[in-house]
Parts: structure tokens; sequence; C-alpha cells
């Protein structure tokens, strides 16, 4: 209970701010506003652009392949997807898988081939071994209008491998020459997403919602135990002897405000026995957990973003996952907002996976911008619905939730027991009376 009443503090204080109130109204419009506009252009982008190789094959048609869209040989048939179905005859050029390609669009440069070897090599042993480098310009992929708009949104590399697939569909590597950036997949993934059929579909549905409760519960812990662990340092600060000899108190209210530490600490300072043990043992803990947190988000990126995705977004994901679960241990206390802030929020992420699976590479970063304005919209929303009209009747000191679990342990100072993390709260109604004097023995229910 001391948990909950020390993030009630900073609840409290918030919500009785008329400008962070005025703050969260206009934050949230501004999301919802946003998160339209990406819609907007994600639908564009998408209508136009997955699935869709013309641009880059009028490219290799028009400078490799005189004007012809068949390919035969021993060692490459390529068929691009063109309505002029000529078969290439002329031998001036042979394409092999290990060619190198060079694309340029407009002040891009890609660099491909369909065997990853080719672009692992040094350069120098590219030229001695004689590897053949075709040199394409490809300024139409993107039109004109949607340049700038493709830039700013970081969108130009999904259209390029869309393409890329498209035309090859086969085994391949990319590099972004100015970006470095690198994707390689297989012939395997790109068949695997286009017969998904509605069976597919549906595991993909079971996938995203498996690993996103994964990852919401392994994060959700870890910021509760940040939280913990974290009164550590506010207890360091406190307990220096510049700020002890001015405020002697507040080494008083910070044990009192978190016992879990305080107790130990009060003891360790009544016996005149340094706490610095006692802080560095939360400390470790700390970074303990951080650690078990990076190594188990190293895992949850194979199977959430396989091996082909943009730069940073998994890292952008287990942020706003992180950022998810520490607003609802804050500000998470009405009954409507925890009943229907986890439903939105959840059916934002889980779309986003699901979104990834169906697709060999979508445009993630804007299904990205879209999810997450639409969380931080909800969020705000939450706040002014349902949060602030209950502030003097809601929750309070004494009742930081207006939802409850059975209390099981009578030490009142001690943390929760970790399962009851994962143990469902209940409403007012569902206890007795003498139930709710467990869990709060100084209300008179």
């Amino acid at each position: 209970m001391e948990y909950e009443r020390s993030l009630f503090r900073i609840y409290d204080i918030a919500l009785n701010n008329p400008r962070f109130i005025l703050f969260i109204k206009i934050f949230s419009i501004f999301c919802i506003s946003l998160s339209i506009f990406n819609l907007t252009l994600f639908l564009i982008f998408h209508c136009l652009y997955i699935n869709n190789g013309e641009a880059l094959a009028d490219a290799f048609s028009s400078q490799l392949l005189s004007g012809c869209g068949i390919y035969q040989s021993p060692e490459l048939n390529l068929t691009l997807p063109l309505e002029d179905e000529c078969l290439y005859i002329n031998n001036s050029t042979v394409l092999l898988p290990e060619d190198i390609y060079h694309i340029s669009v407009n002040s891009l440069t890609y660099e491909f081939s369909m065997m990853t070897e080719s672009l692992y090599f040094p350069e120098e042993l590219v030229k001695r071994k004689n590897f053949t480098v075709h040199n394409i310009t490809a300024n139409e992929l993107v039109s004109d209008s949607l340049w700038i708009i493709s830039l700013a949104v970081n969108e130009i590399d999904t259209v390029m491998i869309n393409q890329l697939k498209t035309v090859f569909h086969s085994n391949g590597m990319l590099r972004n020459l100015k970006t470095k950036e690198i994707w390689i997949w297989s012939e395997s993934q790109i068949k695997e997403k286009e017969n998904l059929g509605f069976f597919g579909k549906l595991r993909n549905l079971c996938k995203a919602f498996f690993w996103f409760s994964i990852v919401s519960l392994i994060t959700g812990l870890t910021c509760r135990f940040a939280i913990i662990g974290s009164s550590a340092l506010l207890l360091a600060i406190v307990s220096l002897p510049c700020i002890n000899r001015v405020h002697p108190q507040c080494s008083h209210i910070a044990y009192l405000s978190f016992p879990w530490i305080g107790e130990p600490a009060y003891a360790l300072s009544q016996a005149r026995k340094s706490t610095f043990k006692l802080l560095f043992s939360f400390f470790l803990m700390l970074f303990v957990l951080y650690m078990m947190y990076i190594c188990t988000s190293i895992l949850w990126t194979f199977y959430l973003f396989e091996n082909c995705f943009p730069q940073d977004i998994d890292e952008r994901f287990y942020n706003l996952v992180s950022f998810v679960e520490f607003f609802s241990l804050i500000f998470t206390r009405t009954k409507k907002s925890v009943a229907y802030y986890p439903r939105f929020i959840s059916f934002f992420l889980i779309s986003f996976l699901l979104y990834r699976y169906n697709y060999f590479y979508g445009f993630l970063n804007l299904v990205f911008a879209i999810v997450s304005s639409l969380c931080f919209g909800i969020m705000g929303i939450m706040i002014v619905k349902w949060e602030v009209p209950t502030m003097n009747d809601g929750p309070s000191f004494a009742s930081p939730r207006l939802v409850y679990q059975m209390v099981f342990n009578e030490r009142r100072t001690g943390l929760a027991d970790l399962w009851s993390m994962f143990y469902p709260v209940e409403g007012r109604g569902y206890f007795t009376d003498r139930e709710m004097e467990r869990i709060f023995p100084q209300q008179n229910v």
C-alpha cells in the first residue's frame, strides 16, 4: 500500500495543476490529429508501393535489357513485372546472381545483390575478381509530389525493398550507402508472406497477441522494480551531509515515504551504521534487472521483427511499451481507466505487430507513428475524461486506486508480493466490509 501511496503523490500533484491539465488537453488533440494525418499518408504509400515493382522494373528493362521484360540464362531467370514480356536475346548484357547493382534514386544510392557474399567482399577484391557492377538510375521510384514526404517519414528504403523483392523475387541484400543500413532476406520469407491465407493471418494474430503479452508483462515488471529501486537514489541524496545539516527532517520523510527501504535504513542509522551497503544493494538490483531486460529485448527482436526491419524500430517499440507501463502505474486509477485504457493500448500495439507479420516489409515507420500518437492521445483523453472528473470523490491518499486486490499479507510497510502483479483487480462491490477493512484498516467502510 505504501508503494501505491508513493505513486499517488505524483498523480495528485499533476492533476491538481491547471497548467498540466491544459497541456494534456492540447497534447491529446495534437496527437489524435497527427495520427489522422499519418494514417492518410500510410494509406497512400501502402496502396501505391506495397508489392509494386513497376518503377524499378522499367529502369532495369530500359537500362539493361534493351526494353525487354524477360531474361533467361543458365545462371539466372528474370521476369520483370511489365506488360511487355519480350525475351531479351542480346548478349551485350550478362546477368549473374553474384552481380552488384548500384541503384541511384535522386540523392540516395543503394547497393544490391542476390548473393549476400558479394556485398561483404572488400571493394579491392570485387575489382580484382571482376565482379560485374551495374549502375541503375531510378529517379521515378517515388513521385516528385511524395519525395520530400517519404524522406521526412523515412520510408524510401521501404519502397526500394518492395521494388527489389517484386523484381527479383529471390534472396537479396540491400545496403543504403548514405546511412550504411543493411537489409538481408530470403526467397522463403517472400513466399511465406505472399501465401498467408486466412489461417496464416489467424496464426499471425495469435502470435502478435502472445508476444505483445510477453513484452508487456516483462516490461511492466521491470518498470515496477525500477520505481522501487529508484527510491534508493532519493534516499542517497537526502542522506548527504550537506542536505542533512540544513534539512535534518528530510531523511525521516524519506524513511516514511519509502518504507521498503526506509525501515532498514532507519534501523541502520539508529545503530549508527552506514547505509552504503543497503543503497548499493538496491542499485545493484536495478543494474541486474536492466541487464536482464536488455537480454530479453534481444530475444524479442528476433521473434517480433525477424531479421528485416527499419533501423531502431525495435527500440522505439520497447520504449513505447515502457512508457505505457510507467503511465499506467501513475495515472490509471479509476474504474473506467483500468477497464478501457489497457484495451485501447493493447489493440493499437497488437495491430502494429500484426501489420509487421502480414507483410514482408511494410511501412513500419508510418504505422509506428500512427500507433504511438494514438497511444499518447488515448492517455490524454483518459486523464481528461476519466481521471480529472473524479478528483474530489475518487482516488485519495487513503485509497490510491478505485480497484482493489484481496489482501493476504498483513505487513503494511512491505512491498506487495511479486505474484500480485498478475492477480486481477476488482471493484468495490466484489469485497465484503471485512475484506475492505483488511485492505484499508484506517478507513471506516
